[in-house]
């Protein structure tokens, strides 16, 4: 997947967070062989046909002017206070909404993961994410049935795909103490490749790095723990996930080659999801053959009991139809 170009004067948007018959504060634009031509006007609702257009073409991006960044947050915040209270809009748009406002938290934090005031402002839309797949019903299965694109699959898709299944699972196993640790979790699971993508990898590219042991897979999580690491404003389970999620029951994992017993338990359930993604990018977004050959691999490793539970949650939740179509 290609680094999207952003001109001078202009920010990048994602089009997750575009919510239908909403009046957008901004004029918004396309970027056009290099150009940013306008798109939308400011003032302006946008129809559910003209936003579900741009995911049928694969359009992840738009751009807004700097100047208008402000304005669009509102937008943002007002828009899914709307979607979020209104009880006769869809869980699935529900979803779509708090999800899209969580990838772009995770840019923003992203590009400056020492900053509390970036830290809190993001921490506020995982919580609203959280507070979704929590208490509303198939909140967590609008999550699975996303469509696996390839071109779409970057490191906020993967963190919100990790954080639903690290929801349900650690929720089953009575893991989550409080709303402000449910909030830690989906924050982990958003950040836990930040280092990774302050390299620019792409995550097509990771099987062949993991597979090369390439350093900079090797040290991206004691990077990405140093950079948000020390600061009183981060929670401690943040922390855990993001150093542990690559550690393996078994010990063969890193940075520390910690067994079962001595890892965290949430960033055990975190690495067990994350190792699910990884297959699931490799089987091309099928989920089911990704959880077969997961269990596979991974029993004897993992406990029978967290094999089960994920699997439980996969085939109840996951759509067999959610894989890419990038074939049609």
């Amino acid at each position: 997947m290609s680094k999207f170009f952003v001109p001078q004067d202009y920010a990048a948007i994602r089009t997750s967070t575009l919510i239908p018959d909403r009046v957008l504060g901004t004029d918004v634009y396309a970027l056009i062989n290099g150009k940013a031509v306008k798109w939308a006007l400011g003032g302006q609702s946008l129809e559910k046909s003209r936003i579900r257009k741009l995911r049928d073409f694969k359009i992840r991006k738009l751009l807004i002017q700097k100047s208008d960044e402000s304005a669009y947050r509102s937008y943002i915040e007002e828009s899914l206070d709307f979607t979020l209270n209104d009880p006769n809009i869809k869980v699935e748009e529900k979803v779509n909404a708090s999800s899209g406002a969580a990838e772009m938290a995770y840019d923003e934090l992203s590009k400056n993961p020492e900053s509390e005031a970036s830290y809190k402002t993001s921490s506020m839309y995982f919580a609203k994410l959280g507070h979704v797949l929590e208490s509303l019903e198939d909140g967590i299965g609008a999550v699975l049935k996303i469509p696996f694109v390839a071109e779409q699959y970057d490191n906020a898709a993967h963190g919100l795909q990790v954080a639903a299944l690290s929801l349900s699972l650690c929720r089953s196993m009575g893991l989550i103490r409080s709303e402000d640790h449910r909030c830690a979790i989906i924050t982990g699971c958003f950040m836990h490749d930040l280092a990774l993508d302050i390299e620019g990898l792409a995550r097509q590219d990771m099987p062949m790095v993991r597979e090369a042991r390439d350093p900079v897979w090797l040290n991206h999580t004691k990077k990405a723990a140093a950079l948000m690491g020390d600061k009183n404003h981060v929670h401690p389970q943040v922390l855990e996930i993001i150093l542990q999620h690559e550690e393996s029951p078994d010990g063969k994992g890193f940075p520390l080659g910690l067994r079962a017993n001595e890892m965290d338990k949430v960033a055990l359930i975190v690495g067990l999801c994350n190792r699910f993604e990884h297959q699931v990018v490799q089987q091309n977004g099928d989920r089911f053959k990704a959880m077969e050959l997961l269990f596979r691999e991974q029993l004897g490793c993992y406990e029978l009991e967290q094999l089960s539970a994920l699997q439980k949650i996969v085939h109840a939740y996951a759509s067999p139809s959610a894989k890419s179509d990038t074939t049609e």
